[in-house]
Formats: structure tokens, C-alpha cells, sequence
């Protein structure tokens, strides 16, 4: 496999410089991936996920004039990803005011930069096979279409960019790229952090490489620290603390693991266990090789220490996305790696095994590939009525109208998950888990939701049996029942109440 001869032609790229490359590898990964995303993003055109939609608010609100913030008025930094705010906001003021799907379409072509950038790492390594195969690996994979409305693929995207451009010693433009990254999600200061010692421990000149780098990432990261102190009076944002510090330290890095076996292909936690062993083998060949891909796994090593470290109370997807990247990436080179080695065994007295050996490896990427296929397909075509994934949004979004349409403008709303309904009702929202009010960041770790109401006193509260602890809202003092939005048909959707304060 290491003596794989294709036609080669000398190609240069913006940034990247000139590269020696098999053009057929490059163009065909391209192409390939060109096409199944953008066929996955129009079946996926009005798919969006609660989160997503407190980054739509703060790109609905710039945009209207109401500030970069969820609630009008309210200098809090309430998104995770200030950069998709922004350039959501940006592409609204152009007049693609369809948030929802600029999102989606955003992420599609974030995964084009994605495959492209893995593919360019890859070559430049001389792994132009493995990197084919991560490509084919990853555009398949229905869990990174479950992100198609947040800022993960765009962040993924910006990442890998920047390790392809240190790879190539564009030192200045990789530390742009990681500075940006970092606006995308705080988050990727590991994978930033990771890059600058990879410069100091490889390049000739490293203190200069170092420092080249540095500066840009500082500068472009700088930027935007500097006026989020202005304008927020700090660079992160509120839900770090609303969902980290719980007593905990366990909870990530014990979750993500089991998750993302039992995940990737429901049903055949076999293959995923295989694949996370081809990613230790993937490693070892790395480390034998002293390959710069080695960027990859400690990226990997030290995401979950940081968010262990951080006591997060649970571990969403998102957070352990770039997990799934680097687990297919190293899976496809140790893949490749056994391959390679079974086809040198026809010279030695190993022969016998050489043969069934690659047919083996290339019979389970086969399966694997195929299943990841259904799955997507699976995903797809039922994600409307999915509870998760589509059917809770659209019940939120015929509460979010209800209340656009029958309440005062000036109306509080209490609720849990707060950004469909905020987003659709436009209507100031006060947010149990303390994501979009200050006041409540703590609330899950100190007090009970019961006891805010009663506090805070809002004029709406939303109240949902179908997800705890939200039953304890029912039965409040003081309100009254002005809207139920019962399950619906085969129960795709939650049990919302809508409650009124009866006396102000």
C-alpha cells in the first residue's frame, strides 16, 4: 500500500503552496464530498436543534438592532460560538434572513473546508490513501449531520485548516486560522495550544516559527477578547459556568466513551469497538513514524482532560465532536497501517496470512462505511418525527408563535430550554439552566426551579411533562393554564403547558 504509484501532477494552492499530490485522490475526495454533503444538506433544510437557535437570537438581535445578545437590552454573552453569531448576523444583513437554513448550508460548506483540509494534511504525509478514507468515513457519518445547525462543523473545519497550514510551515496563516477557530469555540485553545508546540518542538527555526504564529493567533483572537471585555466585561461566555463546576469530575471523560461506541452505528457496537481499536494501532504507527498527525491524538488527550477538568454536568455531543473526528481519523491510518504491512508479508514466510489479513481490514471498512450509510439514511428520513431531533422543534416553534401572537411584547417568559421558543416568540426569556440570565447560572447547583418562580414571578411559565424536572413547574401558585400542546400523534411530541401569572 506504501508503494501505491498514481499519476502525479504539481498543483499549487493558495497557502498551501505547490504540492506534489495524486491528483485523482484530491479531486475524487473533493468531488465526493462536495456531493454527499449537499445532497445530505438539502434533505436537511429546515433541521435545527434548540441550541442552535440561542445563536440565531444573538444574530436575529444584532441584525435588529437590539444588540449582540439574546435578550434585547442584555450585554451577556450567552452563545458558546460568538463567530457563528456573527456570521449569521452577516449573512441575514445580506439578505439570507432564513437563519435556520443559513446554518445548515453554512455547515455544508464547512464540511467540504473539513474533507478538503484532511485530505491536503494527509498528502502532505504521504498518507494520500488513509486520507481518502477518513474523507469517505466522515461525509457518511450520520452523527456530524446531527450538528448541521450548530457552529461544530465550522469549527472543525477551521481547526483542521490550521493544523494543514502548520503542517506546510504557513505559520502565520495557521495561527490566524486557530485564532479564529478560538472565536468559533473557546475550546479550541487546546488544539491551538497543541499547534504552537508542535512548532517549537519541529521547526528548525522554532522560536521564530513560534513566535510568527503566536502573534497572528494572538491577534486575531486578541481582537475579539478586547471588545468582548468592552462590550460583555468578559471573554467567556455565561453557559461555561452555568453548565461546568458540578461536583462531579467524572462525568465527561467516563460518558463520552460507551457514547460514542453505542452511537456511531446504533446496534453494532462490535464495529465501533474495532474501529477504536484501528485508532490505538493508527497511533502507535504515528508514533513509530514520529508523523506530525501526532497533533491529532494529543488534541484528543488533552479535549478530554480539559473538559473533565471543567466538572461539566453532562456531556453533550457537541462537546465530544471533535472525539468522533479524531477517532475515524486515526482508525483510517491504522487501517491502512495493517494493510500495508499485510502486503509486505507476501515476501516473507508470513505470506499465508497476507491476503485474508487485507481482505479482512478492507471487508470491515466496507461494512462499516455501509452502515454509516444507513444510518445517515436513517437519520434523514426520520428526523422530523424523531423526538430529539425534530419533532420537539417543531412543537416549540407553535409555542414560540402562540406566544409571538397572544402575549404584550413586554411579556417575561420562564422556561428550560429557551432557544426555539426565545427565538420564534421574541419575547424576553428568563432561563432556568441559567444559559441566557446571569442570575441563574447557578441555579441547578444551589437552589430548585420552583423556587425561582416564586421569586422571580415571571408573567408566562412553560412547563413540559415530557422531560424532568420540569414537572415540578405544574400545580404553581398564582397561575393558571392558558395553553396546553398536547403529544400529537403517535406522542412524537412533549406535553406542553402554558401557565399565566393571574396577578402581577
Amino acid at each position: 500500500m506504501d508503494r501505491v504509484t498514481l499519476r502525479a501532477s504539481c498543483l499549487r494552492f493558495p497557502l498551501f503552496g505547490e504540492l506534489r499530490l495524486s491528483s485523482a485522490l484530491l479531486w475524487g475526495g473533493l468531488m465526493l464530498s462536495t456531493v454527499v454533503v449537499v445532497a445530505f444538506g438539502l434533505m436537511l433544510k429546515d433541521f435545527a436543534v434548540d441550541d442552535a437557535y440561542i445563536t440565531f437570537r444573538h444574530a436575529q438581535n444584532l441584525v435588529s438592532g437590539n444588540g449582540f445578545s439574546f435578550n434585547p437590552g442584555d450585554r451577556l454573552l450567552s452563545t458558546t460560538s460568538p463567530l457563528h453569531a456573527l456570521l449569521l448576523a452577516l449573512l441575514a444583513w445580506l439578505g439570507f434572513t432564513n437563519l435556520p437554513l443559513v446554518a445548515v448550508w453554512l455547515s455544508v460548506a464547512s464540511m467540504v473546508v473539513l474533507s478538503a483540509s484532511i485530505l491536503l494534511s494527509f498528502i502532505h504525509v504521504r498518507e494520500p490513501v488513509a486520507g481518502l478514507l477518513c474523507v469517505i468515513l466522515l461525509i457518511f457519518q450520520h452523527w456530524l449531520y446531527r450538528f448541521f445547525s450548530l457552529e461544530t462543523i465550522l469549527v472543525l473545519a477551521l481547526n483542521v485548516t490550521a493544523v494543514a497550514l502548520a503542517l506546510r510551515h504557513r505559520w502565520a496563516w495557521a495561527g490566524l486560522a486557530a485564532g479564529i477557530a478560538m472565536i468559533g469555540r473557546p475550546d479550541s485553545i487546546v488544539l491551538s495550544g497543541t499547534i504552537g508546540l508542535f512548532a517549537l518542538l519541529t521547526h528548525k527555526a522554532s522560536l521564530r516559527a513560534f513566535g510568527r504564529y503566536a502573534v497572528a493567533c494572538a491577534v486575531s483572537y486578541g481582537i475579539w477578547v478586547g471588545f468582548s471585555i468592552y462590550y460583555f466585561g468578559s471573554p467567556l461566555p455565561n453557559t461555561l459556568e452555568a453548565k461546568s463546576g458540578f461536583e462531579t469530575w467524572s462525568v465527561f471523560a467516563a460518558a463520552i466513551w460507551p457514547k460514542m461506541i453505542s452511537d456511531l452505528i446504533p446496534g453494532y457496537w462490535q464495529l465501533e469497538a474495532i474501529l477504536v481499536i484501528l485508532a490505538g494501532v493508527g497511533c502507535v504507527d504515528l508514533m513509530i513514524k514520529r508523523s506530525p498527525l501526532l497533533i491529532f491524538p494529543v488534541w484528543g488527550v488533552l479535549h478530554t482532560l480539559g473538559y473533565t477538568l471543567l466538572q461539566i454536568g453532562t456531556a453533550f455531543a457537541w462537546y465530544y465532536a471533535p472525539l468522533i473526528l479524531i477517532v475515524i481519523l486515526l482508525g483510517s491510518i491504522g487501517g491502512t497501517a495493517i494493510l500495508r504491512y499485510a502486503l509486505r508479508w507476501r515476501r516473507t514466510k508470513f505470506h499465508a496470512f497476507a491476503w485474508p489479513v487485507a481482505a479482512t481490514i478492507l471487508l470491515f471498512f466496507v461494512v462499516f462505511s455501509a452502515l454509516s450509510v444507513q444510518g445517515s439514511w436513517t437519520f434523514l428520513s426520520t428526523y422530523k418525527t424523531a423526538y430529539f431531533a425534530g419533532a420537539r422543534d417543531q412543537a416549540y416553534r407553535q409555542v414560540g408563535h402562540w406566544l409571538n401572537e397572544n402575549t404584550p411584547p413586554d411579556a417575561t417568559v420562564l422556561l428550560v430550554e429557551v432557544g426555539t421558543i426565545g427565538y420564534f416568540s421574541k419575547r424576553r426569556i428568563i432561563d432556568l439552566a441559567g444559559l441566557v440570565t446571569y442570575e441563574l447560572r447557578n441555579l441547578s447547583k444551589q437552589r430548585t426551579y420552583r423556587e425561582a418562580v416564586d421569586v422571580l414571578r415571571p408573567d408566562y411559565v412553560i412547563a413540559s411533562r415530557g422531560i424532568p424536572p420540569d414537572p415540578e413547574l405544574t400545580g404553581l401558585d398564582g397561575y393558571t393554564v392558558v395553553q396546553q400542546f398536547p403529544k400529537g400523534e403517535n406522542n412524537q411530541f412533549e406535553d406542553i403547558v402554558i401557565y399565566r401569572l393571574m396577578h402581577k
